[in-house]
């Protein structure tokens, strides 16, 4: 009689216990596999979200005095400038991959109903996807004089969306108004970059450049790194709020994904365990006349191994495909981004290994007791 032919007559006569076994492994694997796409998924999908909330570096000229601020950049005084041209740089990077956008900016102030307003030039394709979350009224401009206002500079001007402002002589109208942010931007007015320049006589001059860079698989400050490396006399600036921010929240995700692992792994084993036993103890009398013709002690542990990593192979494959399903539905509720699901090779073989390891660990206390079993006293209960 071999072991293969053994392993079959067991397995279907214990299905009910087998099945048990391997239901409670696919459980919990498919509970493990979930949390562990999930906290992939939260990884992509905060670091989009955080990214999606505006720039993340700040490249801007090095300044021996420091005015009136706006974020890390200052108006006032003798104010450096760089060139627009400078920031080809930029996209030649080591990691360039992961820079998104490049958003130039050039400050000044104009005079309106003679009074001096904060002016800031942009580029607005690029300044709508960095600023998506900030709502406004009316639409962004189409025409190089059309422009926006902040919402404490259009009170302050008493500007409506379709207004006609007037700038050094030139015609202006107000195509949008941002809501108010309660910060500085609240009082600035927006104009095309191009623009700007030419209406202040800046040529290709800017005042700094705001960076999103797209790095959920790296530091944002590796990125900011290689750019201060690469370009002379600049300061570059993470946003450590928005890069700790992110940074705190998926340590928080992981460290909930650790600490629930290992316990369902604990209890899951115990579990497996208790039935393993009660399992092999119901086999006592087959175990004992196997051992009364002879079979020795490590085919009887060889049999009861090989047939545990049965059913973890078979729990450990059904339950990440489950729980990748799972994950498939809740990253579809939270993020509603299926291109945040994705199935990971090493994970489907850890997966595997991590099941056929449990129900191993779980059956060293049923293996050593059928190894005691004296076959006399359990050929009585045949």
């Amino acid at each position: 009689m071999t072991l293969w032919t053994l392993l079959k007559k067991h397995l279907f006569r214990n299905k009910r216990k087998v099945a048990m076994m391997t239901f409670s492994l696919v459980a919990i694997i498919a509970i493990i596999t979930s949390l562990y796409h999930l906290l992939f998924g939260l990884n992509k999908g905060l670091s989009k979200t955080f990214d999606e909330l505006g720039a993340n570096i700040i490249v801007s000229p090095k300044q021996d005095d420091i005015y009136v601020a706006y974020g890390p950049v200052y108006i006032g005084g003798e104010m450096k400038t760089m060139k627009l041209e400078d920031l080809e740089v930029i996209k030649n990077i080591y990691n360039n991959e992961y820079i998104a956008y490049i958003s130039p900016k050039l400050l000044d102030k104009v005079k309106i109903n003679d009074q001096f307003v904060g002016l800031i030039g942009v580029k607005f394709k690029t300044e709508k996807a960095i600023r998506n979350w900030v709502k406004y009224e009316g639409s962004y401009p189409e025409h190089e004089n059309e422009i926006m206002l902040g919402a404490k500079l259009a009170n302050k001007l008493q500007a409506n969306v379709g207004a006609i402002l007037t700038i050094k002589n030139e015609d202006f109208t107000v195509s949008g108004i941002f809501e108010q942010l309660e910060n500085e931007e609240d009082q600035l007015l927006y104009m095309d970059l191009s623009k700007a320049q030419n209406l202040l006589n800046r040529g290709s001059e800017i005042s700094f450049a705001e960076v999103v860079a797209f790095c959920y698989a790296c530091p944002i400050y590796n990125i900011a790194g290689n750019i201060r490396s690469d370009m002379k006399d600049v300061d570059v600036k993470p946003l450590q709020d928005i890069a700790l921010a992110r940074e705190e929240t998926i340590d928080k995700f992981r460290m909930f994904f650790y600490t629930v692992a290992i316990i369902i792994i604990v209890s899951g084993i115990y579990v497996l365990m208790r039935m393993m036993s009660s399992y092999v103890r119901t086999r006592s009398a087959e175990i004992g006349l196997l051992r009364t013709i002879g079979f020795p002690n490590k085919q009887i542990d060889l049999l009861i191994l090989t047939e545990a990593s049965l059913m973890g192979l078979i729990g450990g494959v059904f339950g990440y495909l489950i729980g990748l399903g799972i994950d498939a539905a809740v990253i579809a509720i939270w993020f509603k981004d299926q291109a945040l699901v994705a199935t990971h090779w090493e994970a489907v073989l850890g997966t595997i290994v991590l099941a056929v390891l449990m129900i191993w660990i779980a059956s060293i206390g049923p293996t050593r007791y059928a190894t005691t079993i004296d076959p006399v006293e359990a050929l009585k209960k045949w």
